[in-house]
């Protein structure tokens, strides 16, 4: 169920901030407006690159599965195919970046600070988007696209579940996972330790998650397990994270409320930005008074 109206959610969070437990959990609608391509272009593309004519009325997963067999099922191949038409109109320079609303908003939450910053990451993106963005800054990020991997001196990390490809062709990229076999490989498996090391995220934090539309059965099966394992559950709290979306009749809102994932309804995603930044704000005000200033 909901848990308040927005000054509740705005309080709760910024408490959440102040004391180091909140996460960000981003999907494809964080990454919009910057030339990226939406999952049916980019499935048309590397179909198109790698000479594959899929046949009609196959789901982009299949489609990916049948491209990824035309290369002889070399997943290195496959993902630099991915990687490639990806970043073909991308536009990821510092003047591009740098401004930006949404992406100020997360970097003010995520840069260091007394306050409490966000210091993990889950983007179920391909792209490093925030991270290029951060780097600008001079804030030093580690992307985690394998695991394991080796935990290094970070202002924050940024896990990347289904992949990493970089938007810097020097930087070696992750396996994806783009088509309906890759997904079977991983949906609902307790074993996979990409698996264990998002629950380990999600059940240790309160989740804010932005842009995803709550499709994804790999986040959904995440999800269901989550709940019953998040110390808010064990509390009797109603809720493990909060989504914002700019629709009431969202058609995804039951899934999300029945995975303990509370829906905060925005006017339109402009006002987002405003909305995280004054959770910044509270919090800094919350630490201000504990410390006496």
């Amino acid at each position: 169920a909901a848990f308040g109206g927005h000054e509740t959610v705005k309080g709760f969070l910024s408490q959440q901030l102040s004391r180091g437990r909140l996460t960000l959990v981003l999907g494809a609608g964080v990454s919009m407006g910057f030339g990226l391509p939406n999952w049916d272009v980019l499935t048309s593309a590397v179909a198109g690159d790698s000479g594959f004519v899929p046949p009609s009325g196959l789901s982009n997963e299949d489609i990916g599965d049948g491209i990824l067999r035309h290369c002889g099922d070399d997943e290195v191949r496959f993902a630099g195919l991915v990687r490639e038409a990806f970043y073909r109109t991308a536009r990821f320079s510092m003047q591009d970046l740098v401004g930006k609303p949404l992406l100020v908003a997360l970097g003010a939450l995520t840069m260091a600070s007394s306050r409490g910053s966000v210091n993990n990451v889950l983007s179920f993106n391909f792209d490093d988007l925030l991270e290029r963005y951060l780097s600008y800054h001079g804030y030093l990020v580690q992307s985690i696209g394998n695991m394991p991997y080796w935990a290094s001196v970070a202002d924050v990390r940024v896990f990347h579940p289904h992949g990493l490809l970089p938007s810097d062709p020097a930087r070696s990229g992750s396996p994806i996972v783009f088509t309906q076999s890759q997904y079977d490989r991983i949906v609902g498996k307790a074993e996979h330790v990409w698996r264990r090391s998002t629950l380990d995220v999600i059940c240790s934090n309160t989740c804010v998650f932005i842009g995803l539309s709550g499709r994804d059965n790999n986040l959904k099966s995440i999800l269901t397990e989550a709940r019953p394992a998040h110390p808010a559950t064990a509390r009797g709290d109603a809720f493990l994270g909060v989504r914002f979306s700019d629709s009431a009749s969202d058609s995804m809102r039951n899934m999300w409320q029945t995975r303990g994932v509370s829906q905060i309804t925005v006017a339109s995603y402009e006002d987002l930005p405003t909305y995280l930044l004054d959770v910044c704000q509270r919090a800094e005000d919350i630490s201000r008074i504990h410390k006496g200033l």
